[in-house]
């Protein structure tokens, strides 16, 4: 199996080290420096379609783990700015502050579910067609 044929399991020890160093590096230049490779040797690997993948996946958990994270927290910064928002002892500015920042998350909230509901029609009705089609 040529190297282009990798499948993610098939990562080398010091690929491996290059996709950690792409997870903690702002710049592709720092992980390549960080994983003691080259940066022609990490642009490469990131064209080979094994660890491009893998990369992704990588990226993927990363960042899920980052909202389930921001969402334990949602809670608490909600309570938090209500009770900010609701104390006669908090300068008038803060309260305001706090009200309009719940109001604008609330909005945007309902925004973002209105656009998944229809995103969910639409894919509906293409799913729909697709079958259709098939018939």
């Amino acid at each position: 199996m040529s190297k282009k044929d990798q499948t993610p399991g098939d990562l080398t020890p010091k690929q491996l080290k290059g996709l950690e160093a792409l997870l903690t590096e702002p710049t592709i230049q720092r992980a390549a420096e960080a994983a003691a490779i080259s940066y022609t040797q990490m642009r490469r690997w990131l064209e080979q379609p094994a660890f491009s993948e893998a990369y992704q996946r990588a990226r993927t958990i990363a960042f899920e783990t980052v909202l389930v994270s921001l969402q334990t927290t949602t809670q608490r910064a909600i309570e938090t700015l209500s009770t900010l928002m609701e104390s006669t002892e908090t300068p008038a500015s803060v309260r305001m502050n706090c009200a309009a920042r719940l109001l604008d998350a609330g909005m945007r909230s309902r925004e973002l579910f209105d656009t998944e509901q229809r995103l969910a029609e639409i894919e509906a009705r293409f799913a729909a067609m697709d079958q259709a089609k098939a018939k």
